[in-house]
């Protein structure tokens, strides 16, 4: 199994995969922060094709030097483990940089995010077909056939992640699931080979769970919603501000929509804006709301229609 040329090929087409993955997942972890504009794709697709260079260059280099399996074989373990670390990373370095300029700190947290993981992905396909080439003289094919398989995994994982999996489930959770992939069947190799210290990378698998896990909130913040999807983060929290307690839409982390509460009334004071956006969202799903519901009914009854 370990010398099969359709091993390598697989290889090949999980490399094309994960490094789509990894630029989509890493985009929307900047857009929160720092808008959707170009200036994030623009850092991120810049910074994913000088890493994949790295990458290339590295194989080319390695290959010189001699290579075999194995060292196939940590090169995606450890590129799946720097991707298993991405979500944490990235909200380390955001808190960071939070108060610096943008466009650089986007630059800077990108290429941290990136070079590691795509750099050593980058060299596999090099690697991958010098291994090929050794039991054939169709070196041409050989190239071909790589890159094809890559390419073709590349578009499967961007309509995957794009339009299923990122608007289904978020990033933090998919990050980590889709490291594994490529990680498990390398560690599995690497133990079939052996190698007894890939299992070093069972703690890596340790943190990226616990990144998966929602941190507690303050003790004078309540979150009653929260979800990652196509949009961004939305969450719906009640938070203590100035001394009055607010219902707070929150999408991307930024206040949206503040409910304060008066005492005496539960039901709050509801914006006109949201009463209007709650109205809509009944109409859509079929349901009919009158103008003088829209004003008269009390906030949290009509948002609590809408959500439902």
């Amino acid at each position: 199994m370990l010398s099969s040329p359709r091993l390598l090929l697989t290889l090949a087409f999980l490399e094309g995969a994960t490094v789509m993955a990894v630029e989509l997942l890493s985009a929307r972890m900047l857009t929160p922060y720092f808008g959707a504009g170009v200036h994030v794709w623009g850092a991120v697709i810049g910074i994913t094709v000088a890493s994949l260079a790295v990458g290339y260059y590295l194989g080319g280099h390695l290959c010189e030097k001699g290579i075999d399996r194995q060292k196939l074989f940590f090169m995606f373990l450890i590129s799946s483990a720097f991707m298993m670390l991405m979500p944490m990373e990235a909200k380390s370095l955001i808190a960071t940089f939070s108060d610096s300029a943008p466009l650089p700190s986007v630059v800077f947290i990108a290429t941290l995010l990136l070079v590691p993981c795509l750099g050593l992905l980058g060299a596999t396909p090099v690697m991958i077909i010098h291994l090929l080439s050794e039991s054939t003289q169709a070196s041409g094919q050989t190239v071909g056939n790589v890159y094809a398989i890559s390419t073709i995994g590349g578009i499967f994982s961007t309509m995957l992640v794009g339009f299923y999996i990122i608007p289904e489930f978020g990033i933090t959770s998919p990050t980590v699931i889709l490291a594994l992939i490529p990680g498990t069947l390398s560690l599995i190799l690497l133990l079939m080979s052996g190698k007894v210290i890939a299992l070093a990378f069972l703690v890596v698998l340790l943190f990226g769970v616990l990144s998966t896990r929602t941190r507690t909130p303050r003790s004078n913040v309540k979150v009653h919603y929260s979800s990652e999807g196509l949009l961004g983060q939305v969450m719906v929290a009640d938070a203590v501000l100035n001394g009055h307690s607010n219902r707070v839409l929150f999408v991307n982390r930024m206040g949206q929509t503040f409910v304060t509460s008066i005492p005496g009334n539960q039901d709050g004071v509801m914006s006109t804006t949201l009463r209007r956006f709650a109205a809509h969202t009944l109409k859509k799903r079929g349901s009919y709301c009158s103008d003088w519901e829209v004003d008269h009914l009390p906030g949290t009854s009509l948002g609590f229609l809408a959500l439902s």
